[in-house]
């Protein structure tokens, strides 16, 4: 039996269509809480992930590669083909079919499909779209909440971001609001971050310095693909022990012993770099020329830019994809407490040096 409900990420609003409940479920886990759950409206944006293949579009002609998700350092491009109505993509890493029309998105199978992750990659991409504003820019951080405060530690790939946010949450019962990429937008009361929904890749030398996480049961090659309440009913199959365990952000929160959380007021941005020199952690404050000048390298989706615009974000006519708005980087820089966090050797197994970093940033407000 199908189901349809409504997503709002800030102010942008998605309707998401589901041939069947177990879809459904699976993506509300993997999507909230940084999206709201509310009514679906027929004047959404809309995502219909379907069970059977289906080509609405008519007569197609090929037209290359199409630009389709921006990601951080790459534009994700699709082979596509074009109707009078539409634009057909393959996915072939998904085993999936995108039909793109004005304001919606159709996800079918090809194959053998992963339309769980498919529906995910395509509902979050499409709400973040709808997001966009000028007054917000995205930035590559993951985060906690604390006394009514958000702490970002932002950086590049393998900065440590996961390692820090899973010590930090599991050392203090701070809640997680983000593993890799936030939104932060200036509001009336001041700026706030919110959360992007992620598939968590957590790399074995993380686990391996975090014993005392409860991570899910090994041998399942990807928990991700489950929800919580299936996971602890899948017998291990495999031997895993080299790969990545891949999480939602619920199980990642699970696994810390924390709360998830969508977001709240910036207390502190931390630019976070390790140094094995030194033992425990070092802050120091950052005037706001060297904060505006880092913040702008840990913006989300500065690989790729000048860049054009995606099929969907065409399909939701936003024809001028954002760009890096000096302006936003800028008064973030000097509204913000920015701060430069270097993690020494020991720090992620001192659960006392997790409690007084996050009491000094939160001291930054």
């Amino acid at each position: 039996m199908g189901e349809s409900f409504g997503l709002v990420l800030l102010d942008g609003r998605v309707r998401v269509d589901c041939e069947r409940a177990e879809t459904a479920a699976w993506l509300r886990e993997m999507l909230m809480p940084a999206f709201a759950q509310v009514d679906a409206s027929d004047q959404d944006v809309t995502v219909d992930v379907g069970a059977s293949a289906s080509d609405p579009a008519g007569p197609t002609t090929d037209v290359g590669l199409v630009p389709c998700f921006a990601l951080d350092r790459e534009i994700v491009h699709l082979p596509g083909r074009r109707s009078a109505i539409a634009t057909v993509l393959d996915d072939a890493f998904f085993a999936a079919q995108y039909t793109v029309s004005t304001r919606r998105v159709d996800v079918r199978p090809a194959g053998r499909p992963r339309l769980l992750g498919a529906s995910f990659r395509v509902t979050r991409e499409v709400g973040v779209i709808e997001a966009a504003r000028a007054e917000r820019t995205q930035l590559h951080a993951s985060g906690v909440i604390d006394r009514g405060g958000v702490v970002l530690f932002a950086g590049p790939k393998e900065s440590g971001k996961t390692t820090l946010v899973v010590h930090v949450a599991s050392a203090t019962g701070a809640g997680i609001v983000a593993n890799d990429r936030v939104i932060v937008a200036r509001e009336e009361s001041g700026w706030i971050a919110h959360g992007v929904p992620t598939i968590v890749s957590v790399r074995q030398p993380t686990i391996a310095l975090l014993p005392r996480v409860r991570w899910p049961v090994r041998g399942v090659e990807q928990p991700v693909m489950y929800t919580r309440a299936q996971l602890p009913q899948v017998r291990p199959a495999h031997d895993v022990s080299s790969s990545p365990l891949t999480l939602s952000l619920a199980q990642l929160a699970d696994a810390a012993g924390a709360p998830l959380e969508s977001g709240g007021p910036v207390a502190c941005i931390a630019l976070v770099g390790r140094d094995d020199s030194m033992e425990s952690f070092v802050v120091r404050r950052l005037p706001s020329d060297e904060a505006e000048r880092r913040l702008r390298a840990d913006r989300f989706g500065v690989g790729t830019e000048p860049r054009p615009a995606t099929v969907f974000e065409h399909s939701l006519g936003h024809v001028d994809p954002p760009t890096i708005r000096p302006e936003v980087v800028e008064r973030v820089a000097r509204e913000v407490p920015c701060v430069e966090l270097r993690i020494g050797s020991t720090f992620v197994s001192d659960g006392h040096a997790a409690r007084a970093l996050l009491d000094e940033l939160l001291g930054q407000r």
